[in-house]
């Protein structure tokens, strides 16, 4: 089932098409999310901290694992790969994407 990853508006909105493609991608790209699966903005969505580093239960540690590592790559290419508003998306995009394979696992 795809996800669909919801960031804060004013911080996805802003981005060129070009701009939301490349955090598409780099968040494909670092498996994080799969094709069919979609960036939007939301009003209703505060601004992503950094939370990287949650409790892990031991049960289904391997799994949240992965999920972090996927994004730790993810916020590395963001970095790399993008600036200003578009490497806050990313990162914003990223840390949501985290969170919902974390809650897959």
């Amino acid at each position: 089932m795809p996800f669909r990853i919801k960031i804060n508006a004013d911080v996805w909105s802003p981005l060129s098409a070009e701009e939301k493609s490349k955090v598409t991608e780099i968040l494909k790209n670092t498996s994080l999310i799969e094709e069919g699966d979609e960036i939007v903005g939301d009003a209703s969505v505060a601004v992503q901290a950094q939370g990287f580093l949650d409790n892990l239960n031991p049960g289904k540690k391997f799994c949240k694992i992965a999920c972090d590592v996927a994004a730790s790559a993810a916020a590395a290419a963001c970095t790399a790969g993008t600036s200003g508003v578009a490497l806050a998306a990313c990162l914003a995009a990223a840390e949501v994407a985290r969170e919902a394979c974390r809650d897959a696992c």
